[in-house]
Formats: C-alpha cells, structure tokens, sequence
C-alpha cells in the first residue's frame, strides 16, 4: 500500500478528528467512543471512511480506519496530529492551526456555548438579529479591522435555541463555508448534531468540498471501551515528514 494520502482524503481524516478533540475534551466525561463515518466529494471524487474514535480524559484523541485503508489518527490536547499507518509503520505528524477555526464549533456545542458558537472569543460582534419565521438568525461581523481573516461576515441561525446553520462570507459577501447542523442527540447533559455537513468553496473557482460527518453508537465513561483506548504508535515508526 502506498504511504501517498490524496489531499482531499488527508483534509477528511483531520477534519473528522479535530472534531471529535475539540469537542469532548472540556466537558465532565472520561470517556468516549463513538462510530463516525465521514463522506466527502470534491471534483467529482467521493469517498467515505468509517472510523471508530476513542476519547481519554488526558486529551488523546484515537481513530481507527480500518482497511482497506487503515490508518489510526492521533490527537492530543495541544493540536498535534499523528497519522499512522500499520501496514507500512510510518507516521505523518502535523499541526492542527490550518484544521482548527473549521473543527472548532463542535468543542462549543458540548462546552455550552451554542448561543454565539464561540464569536465573540473570536472578536465577532453581532451587526443584525432578526426573525424569520421559528428561526432566530444573527448577522455577525468582525470586530476588529485590522485582524488580518478572510472571513468577514458570519451569519448564524439558531431554531429553539439550537444552530442549524452558519455561513462564512469575505469582505466583499462572497460565501467561503456552510455548515450545517442536525440529528441532534444528548452527550451527558448537552445537546449534540450527530450529523454535520459541511460544504467549502475555493478560492478561485465554483468548486467545493462536501463532507458530511455523522456520529452513531455513542457510548461515554463505563459504557464506552475498547483495546485501542490505549493505542500507542510504535517507536520505531519512520517519520515520513
């Protein structure tokens, strides 16, 4: 098996598992195994992975693809991620700075910060509220000028007090990113979208990135087990990067 990850199957292995960091890792739970299946389409090449994601308390975070294309994603609670494959024993080591401001809105979810998504940490302030229909929508724009981001404007509806929808827009209004959130469920005692589709335009072209993530079979603290809870890469894993 060639160690070569296409680029749009590289972005959906991260994606996937920055969520699953990001989101679990301030909230009262020891524990965390899920089922997670993400599919994605970009210029007419789809694919879908299914993992099976392991949570520990002290920050690590472990997907396990299994084959054809076995890989095991590993993510601590400082960004680094470690893709290792078994087959092969070589490990490509990143950093996540590119990954987060796309995987962090499910940390706010489960930290209880649905209500502005974690904008104003992010120095947005709101421009506009408005009702339409059983939906609150509020337009939100960055605070200050000078910080230098693409993304502008923000726009985010919430219906009962949930988000089902976010876009990212550049100073002239052009649409970057749309998420989009559903099939809500509980994790403890906080809401949670068991699926999130999530679609970003290029820079340059009409083309997209379609991915859709959904999470099944959630089990958390003595519920939640399983042997690669413990998964340690090997040591004498070849570095590829």
């Amino acid at each position: 098996m060639k160690t070569f990850i296409p680029k749009y199957i590289y972005i959906l292995f991260v994606f996937a598992v920055f969520s699953c960091l990001l989101a679990f890792q301030t909230i009262n739970i020891n524990k965390v195994y899920a089922v997670v299946e993400n599919k994605s389409v970009e210029k007419g090449k789809s694919i879908k992975l299914t993992s099976e994601m392991f949570y520990n308390s002290n920050g690590d975070c472990i997907s396990h693809y299994k084959p054809p294309m076995e890989r095991y994603v590993v993510t601590n609670k400082f960004g680094e991620v470690k893709i290792f494959d078994p087959s092969n024993n070589t490990v490509i080591i990143q950093q996540n700075k590119q990954f987060s401001s796309q995987s962090s809105s499910l940390y706010f979810f489960l930290s209880g910060k649905q209500k502005d998504m974690g904008l104003t940490e992010l120095g947005y302030v709101i421009k506009q509220t408005k009702i339409e229909g059983k939906n609150v929508v509020t337009e939100w724009e960055k605070k200050n000028s000078e910080f230098q981001n693409k993304i502008s404007f923000i726009k985010l509806v919430h219906n009962n007090n949930l988000p089902l929808y976010m876009n990212y827009r550049s100073s002239t209004g052009t649409i970057l990113r749309k998420v989009y959130f559903s099939s809500y469920t509980f994790i403890g005692k906080q809401n949670f979208p068991s699926v999130t589709t999530d679609i970003t335009f290029s820079n340059d072209s009409k083309d997209s990135v379609i991915s859709k993530t959904t999470y099944s079979n959630i089990k958390i603290n003595d519920a939640a087990f399983g042997a690669d809870f413990n998964f340690k890469i090997p040591s004498n894993a070849k570095k590829l990067n």
